[in-house]
């Protein structure tokens, strides 16, 4: 019996294109998560639980930056949940914005931060963000 595979490598941006943004996009320091804001497959909500457990309520002075391409029901619920926590004045839900401006975002993070759900979906592919995230050079907590 044969076995026919498909190797097809993650695609990203060149490593040069994180290296030549010199000027950070925000002043402060800030852990960034840029992707899908949902809470089935990228678990959303245990990011901002874990954020809210250790960085938000220790002494560091960091914000939490997303990238805004969720619906609007799960940005109300993600704002919620930010109120519940006692951490909506560290969390930054940045607007929708080209893929050359998430760039500067990415390379401006401090840390990024990325979890997986465990459903089928997930676990059977691989996520671009974080061949991305590596490629950024910039320390990753994940899953």
């Amino acid at each position: 019996m044969s076995i026919n595979y498909l190797l097809v490598p993650s695609t990203v941006r060149p490593l040069p294109v994180f290296y030549e943004i010199q000027v950070k996009p925000l002043t402060y320091k800030y852990i960034g998560y840029f992707g899908a804001l949902t809470f089935r497959r990228d678990n959303v909500d245990i990011l901002i639980k874990a954020f809210a457990e250790s960085v938000a309520r220790s002494r560091c002075n960091y914000f939490w930056s997303l990238v805004d391409t969720a619906l609007k029901a799960t940005k109300n619920i993600i704002i919620s949940l930010a109120e519940e926590m006692n951490i909506l004045n560290k969390i930054n839900l940045l607007d929708y914005m080209p893929r050359e401006e998430i760039t500067k975002y990415i390379a401006g993070s401090e840390i990024l931060v990325m979890v997986r759900s465990k459903d089928m979906e997930s676990q059977a592919s691989f996520p671009s963000k974080l061949t991305e995230y590596l490629a950024a050079s910039i320390p990753l907590i994940t899953v």
